[in-house]
């Protein structure tokens, strides 16, 4: 992974730059970093030369153009709080279970010079990335850009929890019944406060827009995830038959999922008091639960 400091740094041809989408999104992504109105997603990429715009709720679109895709900008968006890029920036870590994909030579993250948050991502030669997990990345930070849900990972952080295992229990609360990404927001769901203007509800994962299994038929493992340990087909080319969609399976396992049975447990309560109550919770009761759900049997 290459970080730079401005759009201008980026290893762009002269016809990219000039192109209009690109030069739209390069005007734009700023602002939609910080504002949480708007596109969840905003994308740009090429197909068979021809570059194209989406801004959307999802990335479904982007995926379903990927075959003869060379260029792929994605905009980190609705940052409005500092957990939201506290998240962001785990994922973007050499500790993040994302991080084969940044020892990629042909991905850029700018970064602005002066907060350092990570504002835009570029792949500049997508048909050799592992497509499944690249998408189910991207899939990823929607956890924060399109379910707000960066400030119960950041509490749980603080908590001790492991990174990653916060990352998995972030999807089982959601702001206000949500059930899907929305198009748009223009409320609070993504400020540091969400609970001051929606209920904070128990849920048990969305597989259609979420980067989780949480299907009946396989299950998620949070031991996977942590460990990045994920099915073999997450790292084939496109070429190769990764198709990026679907991409939630790469962290199952034929074992019981360990999150299903914390969804059924007082803990799933306990965290969700302990999150609105702002309790620092007793060490010894994370780790408790941590261990249930890293077992991997």
């Amino acid at each position: 992974m290459h970080v730079v400091n401005s759009f201008d740094e980026l290893p762009l041809d002269d016809a990219t730059k000039l192109n209009p989408f690109v030069q739209k999104i390069c005007r734009g992504y700023k602002k939609k970093n910080t504002d949480y109105k708007g596109s969840v997603v905003h994308c740009v990429f090429d197909k068979d030369g021809v570059f194209r715009e989406t801004e959307y709720p999802c990335h479904n679109f982007v995926v379903g153009f990927m075959g003869n895709t060379k260029h792929l900008f994605n905009v980190f968006t609705h940052q409005a709080c500092t957990q939201a890029t506290e998240f962001i920036d785990y994922l973007l870590s050499s500790e993040s279970p994302y991080a084969k994909l940044w020892e990629s030579n042909n991905v850029f993250v700018i970064r602005d010079k002066e907060s350092g948050r990570p504002e835009l991502i570029y792949w500049n030669n997508i048909p050799e990335e592992p497509m499944n997990l690249l998408c189910n990345f991207l899939i990823c930070t929607r956890l924060q850009a399109g379910w707000g849900l960066s400030p119960i990972w950041k509490y749980l952080v603080d908590q001790g929890f492991n990174k990653a295992v916060a990352t998995a229990l972030m999807t089982m609360f959601s702001w206000g019944n949500q059930t899907v990404t929305f198009s748009s927001h223009s409320d609070e769901r993504h400020t540091a406060t969400p609970e001051k203007q929606y209920a904070l509800d128990l849920s048990y994962g969305y597989p259609g827009d979420q980067p989780f299994n949480s299907t009946t038929i396989n299950c998620f493992s949070v031991y996977n995830f942590a460990n990045s340990i994920m099915d073999s087909k997450a790292l084939l080319t496109f070429k190769q038959g990764g198709l990026g969609r679907p991409c939630n399976f790469i962290w199952d396992s034929k074992s019981k999922s360990t999150l299903k049975n914390f969804y059924r447990s007082k803990n799933h309560l306990l965290l969700r008091y302990s999150y609105l109550k702002k309790v620092v919770m007793d060490i010894e009761t994370v780790r408790s639960i941590e261990k249930d759900l890293l077992k991997n049997a």
